[in-house]
């Protein structure tokens, strides 16, 4: 069960750590490579727009998601500590419920 866990744990940190670090490489390049089509030739290219929004939410989700597992993120939760284990859980699940909705009303649109 052990190497089971180490496992694990070394997927999700070549997923969460090692993943976004080669995403932001990619990126820069692509963000290079769009500045020299752009001024240098004179042609830009859709694609190298495209690729660094796309790269820069998968970094930023991905950071997020290290933020969250490692509990070093930013949290307001004043409301959330006062309340007792079953208020908090209700409120988890009211939370996840708004963000459920609102990926199904977004997730056709894109």
């Amino acid at each position: 069960m052990k190497l089971l866990k180490k496992v694990g744990r070394a997927i999700v940190d070549v997923v969460e750590i090692y993943l976004p670090i080669a995403v932001f490489i990619l990126m820069f390049i692509v963000f290079l490579i769009n500045i020299f089509t752009r001024y240098v030739l004179r042609n830009p290219q859709n694609w190298t727009f495209e690729f660094s929004v796309n790269s820069f939410v998968v970094v930023g989700i991905l950071g997020a998601c290290v933020a969250y597992r490692l509990e070093d993120h930013v949290v307001f939760d004043m409301v959330y500590a006062r309340r007792s284990p079953r208020g908090q859980a209700l409120m988890r699940i009211v939370s996840y419920l708004i963000v459920i909705v609102f990926v199904g009303i977004a997730l056709p649109e894109t």
